[in-house]
């Protein structure tokens, strides 16, 4: 098999593949499974329902390009919706403000490949090399945009938490981008001719260059661009997370001195007696007022219980604290803590920074708390720009988060545990960045840090991912568009390129083949040819010219044409010089041309040549001359002359044969009209004329025969002209020239008449013949003493009627009564006037669409369609009353006529009326046994005796009348 063949089956395949693939995701993504797509990899994007449409409808495109319909289905019918669904694609995502929608749809390097893949679908024609620049475009930015993200997601990999990833496709659309891009290419290897590639290597080497240049150096500013996104957000989450950190030590380290000095006062006072004074509460109060970043004071015990509180004096706030994570630390013997954020007593949300109090012996004697100010904090944080998506986090180092902003809705008890910061970073350093999935709201993100070295604090700056993928996909995606711009101006380039190269190639192959061929056509005519020059020479001759030279005495290799003729023409001195002269004058350009006809005498006898002399068009003096030999022709010409004379003398001998004949002659012309071009007396006087002549003058046949015959004439004309026949003999309705009608039978044969072809028809008057038949058909239907159908007849009609099934049928049989007798008593004439007299009754009572005939003798035998038994039995009535009325009168007698009848009906299944008709029968014999002049139907007993009785009524069928075969052995044995 071939290469060619292997890489259209693997593309097809492939692209079935691809189909599948899409067909899978997207009953995933429609059942609300959509997570599973991502690959369980932290910060992947599943796969969006658009981009497993496009798969679908991308794959099915590329599967079916270059096919033929199947089943009326075409390419076009996955490729228009695939070219919808990808510029809607575009559409949304670079809509401002983005589309709700943009989240469902493929990403814009995906649509792009999608809407190439469309174009080349329908365009494709591998017969014609039509859109195969558009597929290869397709393929090549398929190829380019799938590596770029798959170089990304590797990268990415390697060097997990050093990178951004910048790419909104899922690494499973890159895979399948790739392998619908070598699909394609791989129709347009199996579509590129056999040997293309190695005839156009070196154009198709220098595109395949530049392509790859392009490629790189579009993936080289890309790659360039991309560093340059992660060096400034590097560069400004370094800086805010410095700033922060700063920030946060200007704002505890006054609050650290205001509450060693409120720790002091009270290991010199005393906790009670601090708790008690409101001097001291007033101070307290002013210190918590002159620090922003402090919203309240509050000192506890050693139990844990509020002594004073900078809000509030004396302090009403009832219960302990000792459960709090600050007190438990000064307790156990720290310091100063930073405590977590909580939910005050107060109502207000806040993040602690506490120290402890110890008495004048070193013992634990309560907790000074400062209340920090979220609002303060975050007021500060948002004036720092980090950009869209960008983020601030305070977090303690055992990973409890003081403050974000922007703030979540669940912050009290939100963990940065989990996260690489933690995992990893806190250990190698004091600040850093990196890139990770933040433990928060599990996005993909930049991230700067600082680690506090005073306090347990961690403060981070981090830019999210998504709106620099956003912002670099655009990016992303007018640079591809530009790229594909450049390849498919690039491809357009060498396609006109190898195109140009092919018409030279297929010129080039033309301008040999035809000099081949205007070399073995002179070559292979009888004619001699040869082209001289002003002085005689010869320039180029046949091998015609060769033999012609060596023929006449000179040699081969005699260059002088002028003199090869002299020597050739020694026999006819006129004639040559006649041809030299004209050669001259053509030369002198005194003459277009030049003719003439000349003798010369060879080894083989004498030959007369024609010679034509032609100037050669483009050479000054050039002429061609060719001779002919009409040795042959001049021998014909006096065959001919022969053979004219020879035609007038058998013309004449035809014209009295056929005057001769006793049968119609006739030469017609077959064209629109039938044309009588000869005909004799016989066939005039047949038409009704008295001679050819007065027939002749009325050439049409057009009068003497139907449309019909003339087109069943032409038909068998036709027929002959191809050969399928050889004659012709037909008969047909004419007319006479009075416009009587009279059948004709016509034999003819194609001749030559004149130069031309035409029919001779010999025709022959057969009306007595007609006739006859025509009686003979009639007499071997109907009865010729009844005028009654014969058995023959009435059988076929009967089959027919049985073969349509449409209809009832009821058959009876009627057989008159004592026939015998009539034709003993009254003689054979009687009894014939009597059988017509009765057969004129039963067509009277019977309707038009019955069927009646005689079987023979006095027995006759009727079809009533769509009747049953008790129609049946009514005609029977119907019959006998006309029977009873019927007088036949002969020779001053009356002859009285009565009948039996017997009736029966077709069965359905029963393949013709022989089993009805012999039921009728067995009933009829019944009717008789019965003593005559009654009918029976078979299988019951009918009271149809007696005048009165069936005057009067049909009789009903007798409900306990026996079966017609009992009765009739009845009569038998009786």
């Amino acid at each position: 098999m071939s290469l060619r063949l292997w890489s259209e089956r693997g593309a097809r395949a492939g692209a079935l593949l691809v189909a599948a693939c899409g067909l899978l995701a997207l009953g995933i993504c429609l059942n609300g499974h959509g997570q599973l797509l991502s690959l369980g990899l932290p910060a992947v994007p599943p796969m969006r329902p658009g981009s497993a449409l496009g798969f679908l409808l991308a794959g099915l495109c590329v599967a079916a390009m270059g096919r033929p319909p199947f089943r009326g289905l075409q390419v076009q019918h996955a490729a228009l919706p695939l070219l919808a669904v990808s510029l809607a694609s575009l559409a949304c995502v670079f809509a401002q403000p983005p589309s709700q929608y943009a989240a469902l749809l493929s990403p814009p390097l995906l649509s792009l490949s999608f809407a190439l893949v469309a174009g080349a679908a329908l365009y494709f024609d591998p017969r014609t090399g039509r859109g195969l620049a558009c597929a290869a475009v397709a393929a090549v930015v398929g190829t380019a945009a799938s590596g770029v993200v798959a170089v990304a997601y590797a990268a990415w990999w390697l060097q997990s938490g050093e990178r951004l990833l910048l790419v909104t496709q899922s690494p499973q659309s890159a895979v399948l981008q790739m392998v619908l891009a070598l699909a394609t290419g791989g129709l347009c290897l199996a579509a590129t001719a056999p040997g293309s590639c190695r005839r156009h290597a070196a154009p198709l080497a220098v595109a395949g260059v530049t392509t790859a240049g392009l490629v790189a150096a579009w993936a080289l500013i890309l790659g360039n661009e991309s560093a340059g996104i992660a060096r400034d957000v590097e560069q400004r989450t370094d800086s805010v997370a410095q700033t922060l950190l700063e920030h946060m030590h200007r704002s505890l380290d006054p609050a650290d001195l205001i509450l060693r000095q409120v720790a002091d006062r009270i290991r010199r006072q005393g906790i009670d007696r601090f708790g008690q004074s409101r001097q001291e509460w007033e101070e307290l109060a002013v210190s918590a007022a002159s620090l922003q970043q402090i919203s309240a004071l509050v000192i506890l015990d050693a139990q844990g219980r509020v002594m004073s509180y900078s809000a509030r004096f004396p302090p009403a706030l009832p219960g302990s604290f000792a459960f709090r994570d600050y007190f438990l630390a000064h307790r156990r013997g720290d310091i100063t803590f930073l405590g977590p954020l909580i939910d005050t007593a107060w109502g207000q949300r806040a993040f602690t920074y506490s120290r402890r109090v110890s008495d004048r012996d070193g013992n634990f004697a309560g907790v000074v708390v400062a209340m920090l100010e979220l609002d303060y904090f975050r007021s500060f944080y948002r004036s720092l720009n980090l950009g869209p998506g960008g983020a601030v986090t305070l977090f303690r180092s055992d990973a409890r988060v003081l403050l974000r902003e922007p703030m979540p809705a669940e912050l009290a008890g939100a963990s940065a545990r989990g996260g690489e910061l933690l995992g990893r970073r806190l250990g190698a350093g004091d600040g850093g960045a990196f890139v990770g999935v933040s433990p928060l709201d599990r996005e993909q993100r930049f991230v700067g840090y600082r680690v506090s070295k005073a306090h347990p604090l961690v403060v981070t700056a981090s830019v999210s991912a998504v709106p620099l993928a956003r912002a670099f996909e655009r990016e992303l995606f007018l640079s591809a568009l530009l790229l594909t711009l450049a390849i498919a101006v690039l491809a357009k380039a060498t396609a006109q390129q190898l195109r140009a190269l092919q018409r030279d190639a297929e010129q080039q192959a033309q301008l040999e083949a035809s000099r081949t061929f205007t070399r073995a056509i002179l070559d292979s005519v009888a004619a001699t040819v040869a082209i001289v020059d002003r002085e005689g020479r010869i320039v180029d001759a046949n091998k015609a010219w060769a033999r012609f030279t060596l023929a006449h005495g000179a040699e081969p290799e005699a260059r002088n044409g002028l003199e090869v003729l002299r020597r050739a023409g020694t026999a006819d001195r006129d004639g040559v010089t006649a041809v030299l002269w004209g050669i001259q004058a053509v030369m002198r350009k005194d003459l277009p041309w030049s003719k003439h006809n000349y003798e010369c005498t060879g080894a083989d006898g004498s030959h007369w040549y024609k010679v034509r002399v032609t100037p050669l068009e483009g050479a000054d003096g050039c002429v061609v001359i060719s001779q002919e030999d009409v040795t042959d022709l001049k021998h014909a010409e006096m065959t001919l002359r022969q053979a004219q004379a020879e035609l007038r003398d058998s013309q004449r001998h035809y014209r009295a044969l056929i005057d001769g004949s006793l049968q119609g002659i006739l030469v017609a012309r077959m064209g629109e009209d039938v044309e009588v071009l000869f005909a004799n007396d016989v066939a005039a006087r047949m038409y009704g004329y008295g001679t050819a002549a007065a027939l002749l003058r009325e050439p049409r046949l057009a009068s003497f025969l139907p449309e019909d015959a003339r087109q069943e004439m032409r038909q068998h004309w036709e027929w002959m002209c191809r050969g399928d026949v050889d004659a012709m003999h037909l008969r047909v309705a004419a007319l006479r020239r009075d416009g009587t009608p009279f059948w004709m039978e016509m034999m003819g044969r194609r001749i030559a008449w004149q130069g031309e072809a035409a029919l001779q028809i010999t025709v022959m008057d057969v009306t007595e013949r007609q006739r006859l038949e025509a009686e003979l058909k009639r007499q071997a239907r109907v009865d010729s003493l009844t005028s009654l159908l014969t058995r023959r007849h009435f059988n076929q009609l009967a089959e027919q009627e049985i073969r349509h099934g449409r209809h009832a049928l009821a058959t009876l049989m009627v057989d008159i009564d004592h026939f015998k007798r009539i034709n003993d008593g009254f003689g054979h004439q009687a009894g014939d006037l009597v059988l017509t007299r009765v057969a004129e009754a039963l067509k009277g009572v019977l309707r038009g669409s019955d069927l009646v005939g005689r079987f023979g003798g006095e027995e006759f035998v009727a079809l009533l369609v769509g009747a049953d038994e008790r129609e049946g039995l009514r005609a029977a009535v119907r019959l006998r009353k006309a029977l009873r009325r019927l007088v036949v009168p002969h020779k001053g007698q009356e002859i009285r006529v009565t009948a039996s009848v017997g009736i029966s009906v077709w069965r359905p299944g029963e393949e013709n009326l022989e089993p009805a008709l012999g039921r009728a029968d067995e009933a009829l014999y019944a009717a008789k046994a019965a003593g005559r002049d009654r009918a029976r139907v078979h299988g019951r007993g009918a009271e149809t005796g007696g005048a009165d009785a069936q005057a009067q009524r049909v009789a009903p069928v007798a409900e306990d009348a026996a079966p017609v075969g009992e009765e009739r052995a009845r009569v038998s044995s009786g």
